[in-house]
């Protein structure tokens, strides 16, 4: 079926990334009391933006030539010719759109800020690959998901649901936010051979693989080392400090890294999801309980 197409080329795997940096904000803010109808309207508008920069990706990555049959990563329905490109195109028009009417509802049940955020997000999502800047063909790729997927939707969901957010969120959003960085690390190190091929400039080229192993590598530590200095300061509970419980995944998911085998490397953008999900799922819970 058609439709099932088209939630394919979403990439819904990803979605917890926009998911957890949201709920995160929301509940932090207010703990159990939170205002759901606008909790769940804050989501799709994020779950929109994201599968609206997906699409955007997919079909900008194929025009360039980076994503091919053989090549990893992408929904693949455009190398195989499954869905037009034009398609895809108007279906990341027709999700950014979406988005954009539920920040115009989220601004007038909450504040203006958030549709600031959401328009500033819209405008990342297209950007990120789409003419004319093209941030991840310019090694900007990690450094803009840091920001967008990071201090941006946890400040927007605290936003929705009291108008205003504490800075400390901020702070909170960093370990997550570099998890999230490292999903984008860890798929540019697999696809070095054909992002290079295709003559776009990733993180892993612009660095070569050893220097961004390294930074891979630390940029996912400092997500872990945050945790305890948080929990001191008391900006996190004690019951976060499960999150280093995924250490040792973490740690496995770098040997792949390292090894840089392809057959090893082939899914690591849906290993990383789930790491990053559980980590992201222990900070919402710890803040609940």
């Amino acid at each position: 079926m058609k439709s099932t197409l088209y939630f394919r080329a979403l990439r819904p795997f990803s979605f917890p990334t926009s998911i957890i940096p949201i709920t995160i904000g929301t509940f932090w803010e207010i703990g159990s009391g939170v205002n759901w109808p606008i909790y769940l309207i804050t989501l799709l508008c994020g779950i929109a933006i994201h599968g609206g920069t997906n699409l955007t990706n997919d079909y900008y990555d194929f025009i360039r030539g980076v994503d091919t049959v053989n090549s990893f990563g992408s929904s693949k329905l455009l190398p195989l010719q499954i869905i037009p490109p034009r398609n895809i195109l108007i279906f990341a028009v027709m999700s950014f759109s979406f988005a954009f009417i539920l920040s115009l509802i989220l601004g007038i049940l909450t504040s203006y800020k958030v549709t600031v955020i959401a328009v500033i997000g819209i405008l990342a999502g297209y950007f990120y690959t789409g003419f004319p800047l093209q941030l991840k063909y310019r090694a900007l790729g990690p450094v803009l998901v840091f920001l967008m997927m990071g201090p941006l939707l946890v400040k927007a969901g605290g936003l929705t649901q009291l108008g205003y957010s504490d800075w400390d969120l901020i702070l909170i959003s960093i370990p997550i936010a570099c998890l999230v960085s490292i999903i984008l690390q860890a798929n540019d190190l697999r696809d070095k051979r054909w992002d290079k091929r295709s003559g776009v400039t990733t993180f892993a080229i612009l660095f070569g693989y050893s220097m961004a192993c390294k930074i891979f590598t630390i940029t996912g530590l400092v997500a872990f080392l945050l945790i305890p200095i948080f929990v001191s300061q008391g900006l996190l509970p004690y019951f976060t400090m499960i999150t280093w419980l995924l250490l040792p995944k973490f740690f496995a998911v770098n040997r792949k890294i390292y090894k840089g085998t392809s057959s090893l490397m082939l899914n690591i953008d849906i290993e990383m999801t789930k790491l990053y999900s559980l980590f992201g799922v222990i900070i919402i819970f710890s803040i609940l309980i």
